[in-house]
C-alpha cells in the first residue's frame, strides 16, 4: 500500500483522470508537472512504479470497458470516446488486454450482466442528487488494506483540523463514501485506487498533500441499497450493471459509488454484523 507523496506528481495523475478521454502526451504532462519531459518521465515511474504511456494505455482501456456496457453506443464511438483515434488501434490493445475484441466482450459481458441481474435481491430505484462536496483521500493497494488506512488517515485527519465534521463522522449525518477505480483484471494489486470521502458542507481549503476535495456531480443515479459482507460487493457490483443495463440507460464516466450507513469506527473494527450499503450509478 502507499501513496502518492511528490505534489506535481500527484497533480498529473489527477490531471490524466480527469482528461482521459482526450489526447494527451509526455510534453504536455510534464508542463503540468513543472518538468523536462526527461526528468518528468524518471520521476513519474520512481514515484508510482508505471511509466507514463502504460498508465495512460489502462486508465482509457478501464474507462472503455464501462463504456461498452452501454449498449446504444457505437463501438467505435466507445474507442474515439475513450482517447483511440481509430477503431483498429482501440481493437488492437482491447485484444492484447482481454485476448478479445470489443463486439466480443460486449456480448460476453451482456450475457453475464443479464444473469447477474437475475440473482439480485430487491429492487433499485433511479434517484435525483444535488452536487455534493467531497473530501478525499486516497491510498494505492489491494481494496481491503487500501480502505482501511485511508480511512484511518481521513479520520486523524479529521479528528485533529475538522472537529465540527469529526463530530458527525459516527453518526448518520455525515455522509460516507468509498470509490474503488479500477478493476482488477486490468490493474496490478498495488496499483490499485481506493478513496475514502467524506461530504462537507463547503469547499475546504489549504489541505495537506495527499488530500483534496472533489465533487459528486448533480444528474439522475441507479441507487441500491445492499445489506451484506463488503466481501460480496464485487459480486453485488456486477449485478447492479446488469440492472441499468435492463432499463437501457446509459452510464456516465463517473466511478461507482459505496455509501457506508453505518458507524465507521465499527467498520473498521469489524464490529457489524450486517452491514449497509447503498451503491450508486450515474446515469446519462
Amino acid at each position: 500500500m502507499n501513496t502518492i507523496k511528490n505534489v506535481s506528481i500527484e497533480k498529473v495523475i489527477k490531471y490524466i483522470e480527469t482528461h482521459i478521454h482526450e489526447s494527451m502526451d509526455i510534453e504536455q504532462l510534464a508542463k503540468v508537472a513543472g518538468y523536462s519531459p526527461y526528468h518528468f518521465s524518471r520521476i513519474f515511474k520512481q514515484e508510482t512504479g508505471e511509466n507514463i504511456a502504460a498508465m495512460i494505455k489502462r486508465l482509457k482501456l478501464a474507462c472503455g470497458v464501462k463504456q461498452l456496457l452501454n449498449l446504444d453506443m457505437p463501438i467505435t464511438e466507445v474507442g474515439q470516446e475513450t482517447g483511440y483515434e481509430t477503431p483498429s488501434s482501440f481493437n488492437k490493445v482491447f485484444k492484447q488486454t482481454f485476448g478479445c475484441s470489443p463486439s466480443e466482450y460486449r456480448k460476453h459481458r451482456q450475457h453475464n450482466l443479464q444473469e447477474a441481474k437475475a440473482k439480485l435481491n430487491g429492487t433499485p430505484e433511479i434517484i435525483k442528487l444535488n452536487e455534493k462536496f467531497i473530501l478525499c483521500y486516497r491510498v494505492l493497494g489491494e481494496y481491503g488494506d487500501a480502505a482501511y488506512m485511508s480511512w484511518k488517515t481521513l479520520i486523524t485527519y479529521l479528528s485533529i483540523n475538522q472537529k465540527e465534521l469529526a463530530s458527525s463522522l459516527f453518526s448518520s449525518e455525515l455522509e460516507r463514501y468509498g470509490i474503488c477505480y479500477d478493476l482488477p483484471n486490468i490493474t496490478q494489486e498495488h496499483m490499485m485506487r481506493y478513496e475514502a470521502c467524506v461530504v462537507t458542507p463547503k469547499k475546504l481549503e489549504n489541505l495537506p498533500q495527499g488530500f483534496y476535495i472533489k465533487t459528486i456531480p448533480k444528474g439522475r443515479y441507479a441507487k441500491y441499497r445492499y445489506e451484506g459482507s463488503y466481501n460480496d460487493l464485487y459480486e453485488v457490483s456486477p449485478r447492479f450493471y446488469g440492472w441499468v443495463q435492463a432499463q437501457n440507460e446509459s452510464l456516465t464516466h463517473f466511478p461507482l459509488l459505496e455509501r457506508y450507513c453505518d458507524d465507521i469506527n465499527l467498520i473498521m473494527k469489524q464490529e457489524v454484523e450486517t452491514p449497509v450499503t447503498e451503491l450508486y450509478l450515474q446515469l446519462k
